[in-house]
């Protein structure tokens, strides 16, 4: 009976360490583990390196997949941002959830217009994006009073750019359109427009902020 007691004991140890292991999932945790479907153009042992060279002080440039240059740009417990290429920017932001800790991560390329997709996954790398986000819409961009119409026959799509405010806990949305169809163009649709949406993170989902 007394091994039988050792053994339940070290399963509720188990069961108990496991989900503050996940709660406490660093940036730098998810940057390492992340699936090369969430980080296609870096291979996992690189990451390490790029992480090692971050911490050394070092700006050192690492090899990605595509024979171009890798590096860490920013890293702290919460984030990430890692110049993937010379075009392609990937963040991390590590997110309480409960139990568990979510990764929100914001692809960024430029088209050549910086344009931002943002996906969710849990520690375990499942992917929640589907009822943790709802990305903004035109609806969303309107000022009070503009007819959407007006805009959506002016403007078929919107290149919106993403970044995360550590010190606001702020995902912000950029309204990018002017800068690729120009601003004389785009003067009419300026007044009708949000520049800026803010999202915060609830716990559960990206919610935006009014």
């Amino acid at each position: 009976m007394k091994i039988h007691r050792v053994i339940l004991s070290a399963f509720a140890a188990i069961a108990v360490a496991l989900p503050a292991a996940a709660q406490n999932t660093t940036a730098a945790d998810a940057f390492k583990s992340a699936p090369r479907n969430v980080v296609p153009l870096i291979e996992p042992s690189t990451r390490l390196d790029m992480i090692d060279y971050f911490n050394a002080g070092s700006d050192k440039a690492s090899r990605n997949t595509l024979y171009g240059n890798s590096r860490i740009t920013e890293l702290t417990p919460e984030r990430i941002v890692i110049e993937a290429t010379a075009a392609t920017t990937i963040e991390m932001v590590a997110l309480p959830a409960g139990s568990d800790t979510i990764i929100a991560v914001i692809t960024t390329r430029a088209t050549p217009v910086p344009d931002s997709k943002v996906t969710l996954w849990t520690s375990a790398w499942e992917n929640v994006t589907s009822r943790s986000f709802k990305e903004p819409d035109i609806a969303d961009w309107l000022t009070p009073g503009a007819g959407r119409d007006a805009v959506e026959s002016a403007l078929p799509f919107m290149l919106v750019s993403c970044s995360y405010d550590p010190a606001t806990k702020s995902f912000t949305f950029t309204n990018r359109s002017m800068e690729f169809i120009g601003e004389e163009v785009y003067e009419p649709l300026k007044p009708l427009l949000r520049e800026t949406l803010a999202y915060g993170w609830d716990g559960r989902r990206l919610a935006l902020r009014k």
